[in-house]
């Protein structure tokens, strides 16, 4: 938590910019139709946020994995972070939707009962979900300037592994995220003015990160199981 303050705090000063960005768009009305500007520097803002949060990653893997003090550099690594978290993310949504749009269209045809539509693809999906966990030592490789390992020896390398991985993994997100969803689902409630506003933005930002250095952290100590497991004594 320290860490967030102290060296990551570029990161969360970026977040409730884009978040005032997004709160002034919100109360801008433009006559003529046209896309306030507000929107367009909070669309911007969020994006930099997110690339920025890639550093962050990055940042807390070499952190975690060196024994060095965490400090924000923005180099070739982060565009290819970027790069290959983009290559995962289709591997990993693209069967997702073609599972769902194959099951709907069998519902529209009639062939098969509306449960069906439910249960199925989503045993599908948390099946593939589990599976691509086998790329989770992509990004560990980026932070630490390993050229060797990208999705094909990743995916080697945690063969058998997968279903452990998504457990250790699934557990910090659960503990992050509903909390975040709470928030979010009582929006309504909690922000009466533009100061509560950026309170509860301010608030789901840290939980973000901090649920993303989780992460990070987690990928790192799996990166030192698999390719110098001699060494994990070192890290736990």
């Amino acid at each position: 938590i320290k860490s967030m303050f102290t060296v990551f705090w570029p990161v969360i000063i970026l977040g409730l910019v884009a978040s005032y960005f997004t709160l002034l768009s919100s109360t801008t009305n433009n006559s003529m139709g046209a896309i306030p500007a507000s929107q367009f520097y909070s669309l911007a803002l969020w994006f930099f946020f997110y690339v920025a949060m890639i550093l962050v990653n990055l940042c807390w893997i070499e952190h975690v994995v060196k024994k060095q003090p965490p400090i924000l550099n923005f180099d070739a690594r982060v565009p290819t972070a970027f790069f290959y978290g983009l290559i995962v993310l289709f591997l990993v949504y693209a069967p997702i939707i073609l599972i769902f749009i194959g099951f709907t269209l069998v519902i529209i045809e009639g062939e098969m009962n509306s449960w069906i539509l439910f249960v199925i693809p989503v045993i599908l999906s948390i099946i593939w979900i589990v599976t691509t966990m086998r790329f989770s030592l992509v990004i560990p490789a980026i932070a630490l300037n390993n050229r060797n390992t990208r999705l094909g020896r990743s995916w080697s390398l945690t063969k058998g592994y997968q279903t452990k991985i998504f457990l250790l993994m699934c557990l910090p997100l659960i503990c992050i995220q509903v909390p975040i969803n709470l928030i979010q689902s009582m929006l309504g409630i909690i922000i009466f003015d533009s100061i509560s506003y950026m309170i509860v933005l301010f608030v789901i930002i840290i939980m973000s990160m901090y649920g993303a250095m989780i992460i990070s952290e987690i990928t790192a100590r799996l990166f030192i199981f698999f390719h110098a497991p001699e060494k994990l004594d070192e890290y736990l």
